[in-house]
């Protein structure tokens, strides 16, 4: 289930976590490109990273899928459950 990215703002940050529960965030981007909440909040607040195609527009949870990655910085997005 994908969430507009206007109700999950908190702040004006960009959550890793959903509230409650504690579900890991990713965020998806319009070229299909998937990018995590740290590399969203170290950049101009959910419009670019560093290429004009990133432009976020939604957000989901990790539900399982253990092989997601950001395509900014490479970093693993946790899922919520795993074998």
């Amino acid at each position: 289930m994908h969430h507009n990215i206007r109700d999950l703002m908190n702040g004006g940050d960009a959550p890793a976590y959903a509230w409650p529960g504690g579900y890991p965030i990713a965020y998806y981007c319009e070229d299909g490109e998937t990018v995590c909440a740290n590399c969203i909040n170290m950049d101009a607040g959910f419009r670019e990273i560093d290429c004009p195609d990133w432009n976020v527009s939604g957000a989901f949870i990790n539900w399982e899928d253990d092989s997601i990655y950001c395509a900014h910085c490479n970093a693993g997005i946790q899922a919520a459950y795993t074998d």
